[in-house]
């Protein structure tokens, strides 16, 4: 009984040890004493005591969460784009799955592209893909590129999506990398066909 009291004694100061540097750590990055004290006291890994952390206040005060979610990117030397990036993950769900190694993803792809002076929302749509992971290289070139050309002719939003998609499962299936398409005669046959497809939609 005595080794069980002493086990349980040891288990709560490592606890408040752990809570209290955790805490700490929250403080000084300039999160609020709501957030860190919301951080410290959970017993997962960071990213879900994060998102645990981030949910709770949200119910109560969403301005509030999204002032939080600032102050950790300014704390680890985010960017703008970054910021912006990881705000739209987190609203969107994604806490879970890295959402600081996408945003990083997404800033430095969104400025290599505007640097081959490439279009901003040909370069948004593209480091957007790119920065998941999930996708080859030529999909998302074509998804970003059919995107880009349906904006710039009037087309919906729906319609641009639509077409985007089908050109990208086509392109993504036939080659890995953008620089090896070849936009032979097979390649804009099917394009001709993506394109009739699309046609009613509005």
């Amino acid at each position: 009984m005595e080794h069980r009291r002493k086990e349980i004694g040891t288990a709560a100061i490592n606890f408040a040890v752990e809570y209290f540097d955790k805490y700490e750590v929250e403080i000084q990055k300039g999160h609020s004493k709501e957030w860190s004290d919301l951080y410290a006291e959970s017993i997962e890994g960071h990213p879900h005591a994060f998102n645990d952390a981030y949910i709770a206040i949200k119910e109560k005060n969403p301005e509030k969460a999204i002032e939080e979610l600032k102050i950790h990117c300014m704390a680890i030397g985010g960017d703008e784009l970054y910021t912006k990036h990881f705000i739209f993950l987190m609203e969107s769900g994604g806490a879970l799955s890295d959402p600081d190694k996408q945003a990083a993803r997404y800033s430095a792809i969104y400025k290599e592209q505007i640097a081959l002076d490439k279009s901003e929302v040909f370069a948004h749509e593209y480091a957007d893909l790119m920065a998941e992971d999930e996708f080859s290289e030529s999909y998302c070139f074509i998804y970003s590129k059919y995107i880009e050309e349906s904006i710039l002719n009037g087309k919906s939003e729906i319609y641009a999506k639509s077409l985007a998609s089908k050109m990208a499962d086509y392109y993504g299936d036939q080659y890995s990398l953008s620089r090896d398409i070849a936009y032979d005669e097979l390649d804009l046959y099917h394009e001709d066909k993506i394109r009739e497809s699309c046609k009613g939609i509005k």
